[in-house]
């Protein structure tokens, strides 16, 4: 199962979660405060900025000229992704399926992906069975 990593929001929108989202300067000092939903930008890149001892993803006010960058500590999340993030973790996802159908087979896979639901079904309906 893909997971959302930091450099797949490269060049992408992202939006504060369920709480207040701070941004700071490469000095570390808050300089921005986003409200929950509020959209932080479109990430740039992300680093480890040594001021924030943390992992950061980097935004620019002024995107086109590269000016006034402003920072978010990852850990500052959960954020919400846009609509075009989520349609490309959908189309990862659908595509390592198929990869794994592909090379285990399709009986393979789809005991591998159901064969306990299905077990624990009968085994529930066995035991459900006996006491009746």
């Amino acid at each position: 199962m893909p997971s959302l990593t930091a450099d797949k929001l490269i060049n992408k929108e992202v939006f504060a979660g369920d709480k207040t989202v701070k941004g700071y300067n490469s000095a570390g000092r808050q300089i921005k405060t986003f409200s929950p939903g509020e959209s932080l930008g479109i990430v740039y890149s992300w680093l480890n900025l040594s001021s924030l001892k943390l992992p950061v993803l980097m935004f620019y006010e002024d995107a086109n000229n590269l000016k006034n960058p402003y920072y978010i500590k990852i850990n500052d999340g959960p954020f919400k992704a846009s609509p075009e993030i989520k349609k490309t973790i959908k189309k990862e996802q659908i595509a390592e399926e198929q990869e794994q159908l592909k090379d285990k087979g399709p009986f393979a896979f789809y005991i591998e992906k159901y064969g306990l639901y299905v077990l624990g079904t009968i085994l529930i309906l066995a035991i459900i069975k006996k006491k009746l």
